[in-house]
């Protein structure tokens, strides 16, 4: 049975700049630092902090002066840091002007708040080939009263590779019976490119489909702290987007 999506599907021209951008440079994401951690196996590059004003310098100049490796073991840390890591020249500066694009759609389709934090991470743009895994967690809280939130969108979507959310009750893994995790009852969105989801990972714990085939997973996450009830209510709007 198809699923029809009512949600929001970023424009055409900014999704292919941004992919074009990536796939055009793989010698630039293989060089790029490693990203494994307890949470996410596998093959997966990323570039955090895409809003960082340093970090958009690089880009934009094509001039990686300190980048390093993202240390995971400080929870609060979320920036580059200096080393002797190399990372090779990309072909061209990065497509502002469209991840630009996408992140004021994905606020005015939400009603984000325009004083809203960046949350920690920022904006990401990750690259996971078919041995990638999103394992089952759920992240740890920093505030008391709002939630970190991630409005999420496949630029390029492998076989496999959907994310999984923990649902309300009555909510379950529609139309992919294999994938239903042993615990629980879960929702895996039948994401299509371009189309955008939320994940309010300290609220809900999830994962992903594992992945099948050669084509790369290749994702935008714009990470914001938003209000709990709005996050909630985020949550469930996005979820019904899908359903």
């Amino acid at each position: 049975m198809g699923h029809k999506f009512t949600g929001l599907k970023i424009k055409e021209e900014d999704s292919k700049a941004i992919l074009d951008w990536t796939l055009e440079n793989p010698k630039f994401i293989a060089s790029l630092p490693h990203q494994p951690d307890k949470m996410h196996a596998g093959y997966v590059k990323a570039i955090f902090d895409l809003d960082n004003k340093d970090v958009k310098n690089c880009l934009e100049n094509n001039v990686w002066k300190f980048v390093g490796k993202k240390d995971f073991s400080k929870s609060t840390d979320t920036k580059y840091f200096k080393s002797s890591h190399e990372v090779e020249p990309a072909s061209r500066p990065f497509p502002y002007i469209n991840l630009s694009n996408i992140n004021r759609d994905i606020m005015n389709h939400y009603g984000i708040p325009e004083d809203c934090k960046i949350a920690n991470m920022g904006w990401i743009l990750s690259y996971a080939d078919e041995s990638y895994l999103c394992t089952w967690h759920i992240d740890n809280s920093r505030d008391m009263n709002a939630y970190h939130t991630r409005f999420n969108v496949l630029l390029s979507k492998p076989k496999g590779g959907e994310p999984i959310l923990q649902g309300r009750e009555g909510y379950t893994a529609i139309g992919v019976d294999k994938y239903k995790p042993a615990y629980g009852k879960k929702f895996v969105i039948p994401v299509v490119e371009n189309g955008v989801w939320v994940c309010v990972g300290e609220k809900y714990k999830h994962s992903t489909v594992k992945m099948e085939g050669k084509k790369p997973r290749i994702l935008l996450s714009f990470g914001y702290i938003v209000e709990k009830e709005l996050a909630k209510e985020l949550q469930l709007k996005s979820i019904e987007e899908w359903k």
